[in-house]
């Protein structure tokens, strides 16, 4: 059974809420284990902006269904993919997101994550709220809420 994108977001919301609380208990990691993001193909423990970009591609192609070169609602319905991916980065409204839209959205995410701005995304990174919303991005293609 997949886990709706309002009841993972508010899991993530309630695990960060919980973190910044000071409780002995830490958000999840994206991970098992608190490892690097899962698309660290080099395993060097991080996840850099190339690898990042890869994955969502990849991504992007899985939710790209007719290969058309565009995701619209009916393919993000689909994949059971809220709307909101597509209200955020359609950038010139034209009803679809393009491959270079999605991953505009995904380098803003991957920058909002890299807080010690080394162009890479560390297993301490992507604990943060910032780190699991790239990994909402990239590897469910959800958005969480501003």
């Amino acid at each position: 059974m997949r886990i709706s994108f309002h009841r993972r977001a508010a899991t993530i919301a309630v695990a960060a809420l919980i973190s910044a609380c000071g409780a002995s208990q830490t958000a999840p990691a994206a991970t098992p284990g608190g490892d690097p993001p899962s698309w660290d193909t080099n395993k060097d423990g991080a996840a850099d902006w190339a690898e990042t970009a890869a994955a969502a591609s990849a991504k992007f192609a899985k939710l790209d269904t007719n290969h058309d070169g565009y995701v619209d609602a009916k393919e993000l319905a689909a994949a059971n993919v809220d709307r909101s991916l597509l209200d955020k980065g359609d950038k010139d409204h034209d009803g679809k997101l393009t491959k270079d839209e999605y991953l505009a959205l995904v380098r803003a995410a991957f920058d909002t994550a890299d807080a010690d701005h080394d162009d890479k995304v560390s297993a301490a990174e992507i604990k943060t709220a910032a780190g699991q919303n790239l990994v909402l991005l990239v590897t469910e293609g959800a958005v969480l809420a501003p």
